[in-house]
């Protein structure tokens, strides 16, 4: 079984608590600089950020630093972030990481609706937890959602929100619709999809009903490589199994992954797996059939 932080199945780690954010023995100072970043080449190093930052200039790099925040929004540049910690809090307006061109690399990330909105970015090796709670019941929640060209590769995504009625938790650790432009050249790979509150670990963007649904790009190039997918302790919908069955337990409340399109181009479903080393492919017993198995592809 697999844990945040412990062996993964390539002779590393998954990310957890201990290998993300901020490197033991760094001494962080006050930032002071402005929160809207608009010089290029601009460099912040083992700070304290208390407020809501805007990158609007080219490579602009975060290291080493705790950032509290409700948005941070690259805007029109670009940034680089690595090491570091960033609270969301509890704004359900926020947006977390919001933007295009950047890449976060060993960041733990919790608080928000959501850690990232990932559109031409990079995620990787990072630990993305614990989503705001909303006890007025309206928030839509996860860790990561993306739109296009986006890389999350080597994270934990654990989206452990709290349940409020009428609609407040989790959609899904890993979240991707068609609400404002076609979803599309998405590659998923070697990630933790630990159990979620939420209804399934990953989206792939086919959703029915969307504005940009039947977009000709929408769903395409949609990769899905070598990723673990916990069981958890939630029991699915299949009441004719036991619950000492491990069938019982897929990730989600209803399943594991929802709107992956095979037959859309550039489709690739690979190598997947449950916790316990069980790849998807040999997975005939899944409980609704051998759906999972049947999307391997060569």
């Amino acid at each position: 079984m697999f844990v945040p932080g412990g062996p993964d199945p390539w002779g590393g780690c998954f990310p957890g608590p201990g290998n993300t954010g901020i490197p033991t023995g760094t001494t962080l100072s006050a930032y002071t600089g402005s929160c809207t970043i608009t010089a290029a080449n601009t460099v912040i190093d083992s700070k304290t950020i208390n407020c809501d930052l805007s990158i609007q200039a080219a490579n602009v790099i975060i290291r080493k630093s705790k950032i509290t925040a409700s948005n941070i929004g690259v805007d029109s540049g670009s940034l680089t972030m690595e090491d570091s910690e960033i609270n969301f809090g509890n704004n359900i307006n926020g947006e977390g990481l919001k933007g295009s061109n950047y890449t976060v690399t060993r960041a733990n990330m919790y608080g928000g609706k959501r850690q990232v909105w990932c559109d031409h970015c990079t995620l990787q090796d990072s630990y993305l937890h614990d989503q705001l709670s909303d006890p007025t019941g309206v928030t839509h929640e996860s860790s990561a959602r993306v739109e296009a060209y986006a890389t999350l590769r080597h994270n934990t995504f654990w989206c452990n929100a709290p349940d409020f009625p009428p609609d407040a938790g989790c959609s899904a650790n890993q979240t991707g619709y068609p609400d404002f432009s076609p979803i599309h050249d998405n590659t998923f790979d070697k990630n933790f999809y630990m159990a979620t509150t939420g209804g399934y670990c990953s989206y792939g963007g086919d959703n029915p009903g969307k504005p940009y649904n039947n977009d000709p790009l929408n769903a395409t190039n949609i990769k899905s490589t070598n990723n673990v997918f916990q069981r958890g302790t939630r029991t699915n919908d299949r009441t004719t199994i036991a619950v000492t069955d491990k069938r019982r337990y897929t990730c989600g409340g209803y399943g594991v992954i929802d709107s992956y399109n095979d037959a859309k181009a550039g489709f690739v479903f690979k190598g997947n797996m449950w916790d316990d080393g069980l790849l998807f492919k040999n997975d005939t017993d899944y409980p609704y059939g051998s759906w999972l198995a049947t999307m391997e592809t060569p």
